[in-house]
């Protein structure tokens, strides 16, 4: 058999599993029917059948891919914020990064009609990140106020004391959110999270429930049990392309800050850290006040914690993550809860969901971003919220 015989031998068997495999539609898992009406209704890509860049059907080979080409000659221009600095009461600092043309303590009546997006990026991320910025600019193309929230010490902003950010850890969403809602009393807001913020983000609305702030939520690309989570970092595989990279910069950010650190903590040790949860352990939780590292994992897990969301939730995950496995997709709780909806699709690697062929910029994940938050700002007043639902008032008493 020559070359030629093979290579299209080759084509032909990729192209019909591409065509009968991987080419799909989500699937959309859940309870709620109303919240699957609304979603059918307004959120077409939802219906659509997900066609991943045919040359980059690969998880790992995407989620790389994805990183790279923000990073190239594709690079996402980056965007002007306006820096808001809030002070928690330790002496640290978390910047709010709102978009160049939106200040945010304006008192002009109008631009307060304007519902207001938080966004939550993932552990190794910034205000800057590519997908943060396609958000962002998404979002003013269809009229609405942008505003991210920097962990401590991300960015360009240095830390201030010896405490930075966990999973579990929402101490610093909860200032942010009533510092928003003091002074955006009567502005509608959702929050959008990526990876680890989306971790955040669920941990908070189930601590926060009824008084959450937000009317509604979307997630990409969820942590939703960090045992999972590290089985899956510490594989042959992936170890060395995503594992090394997410500990490198942990361990950079201690670096960094090793003034700070270095009355609380043993440098050294931390430097010796051999993997992910290795650094967790000997770090987040000393730093977050935890007794071991069990319980430390068991807070970081989201299953259990589902009930207690009393806002719609859309969740997309992708059956290919190499950091957030497939197994650890909470389907049972999905069809046993209200206001949570998975949409899992059947690639899309880790905070990727590239489609095209020359996957620039537009892709599945902000197509569907896009429609959604669209849809909820829009329609669901009428359409979406309920008494069960309608917990997050427009209107807030400040304390």
């Amino acid at each position: 058999m020559t070359i030629i015989s093979l290579i299209v031998l080759f084509l032909s068997v990729y192209t019909f599993n591409y065509l009968y495999c991987v080419a799909k539609k989500p699937q959309i898992i859940g309870k709620d029917v109303k919240f699957k009406t609304f979603l059918h209704k307004h959120c077409p890509v939802l219906q659509e059948t997900y066609w991943p860049t045919f040359w980059c059907v690969e998880g790992r080979l995407m989620s790389i891919l994805r990183v790279m080409l923000h990073k190239s000659v594709f690079r996402v221009p980056a965007v002007q914020y306006k820096s808001e600095i809030l002070k928690p009461p330790d002496g640290g600092e978390i910047c709010l990064e709102w978009m160049d043309d939106d200040h945010s303590n304006s008192q002009n009546s109008e631009l307060e009609k304007k519902p207001i997006i938080l966004f939550l990026y993932g552990v190794t991320g910034d205000s800057d990140e590519g997908y943060i910025i396609e958000f962002t600019k998404s979002a003013r193309k269809i009229g609405y106020r942008s505003v991210v929230m920097n962990y401590r010490g991300r960015g360009k902003f240095a830390i201030k004391t010896a405490k930075s950010y966990a999973p579990p850890y929402t101490g610093d969403l909860e200032l942010a959110m009533e510092h928003l809602k003091s002074n955006h009393p009567n502005t509608m807001m959702i929050c959008v999270a990526v990876s680890m913020g989306a971790t955040v983000l669920l941990n908070y609305l189930s601590k926060t429930r009824d008084s959450c702030g937000f009317k509604a939520a979307l997630v990409f690309s969820p942590a939703w049990d960090m045992m999972e989570v590290h089985k899956s970092l510490e594989t042959s595989i992936n170890k060395p392309l995503f594992s090394k990279f997410i500990l490198d910069d942990l361990k950079g950010q201690v670096v960094a800050n090793a003034g700070l650190m270095k009355p609380h903590y043993d440098i050294e040790v931390i430097l010796k850290c051999a993997t992910v949860q290795e650094f967790e352990a000997k770090v987040l939780v000393k730093m977050f006040g935890y007794s071991n590292f069990e319980e430390y994992q068991t807070d970081c897990r989201l299953h259990h914690k589902l009930p207690n969301i009393k806002i719609p939730v859309l969740c997309l995950n992708a059956t290919d993550d190499p950091i957030s496995p497939e197994c650890a997709f909470p389907i049972e709780e999905a069809n046993q809860y209200s206001n949570i909806i998975l949409a899992v699709t059947s690639r899309g690697g880790h905070v990727a969901f590239l489609e095209g062929w020359i996957p620039i910029r537009l892709n599945y994940m902000t197509r569907l971003f896009t429609q959604f938050t669209d849809a909820v700002l829009k329609f669901g007043e009428k359409e979406l919220f309920s008494m069960d639902h309608d917990i997050c008032r427009l209107t807030y008493r400040k304390s």
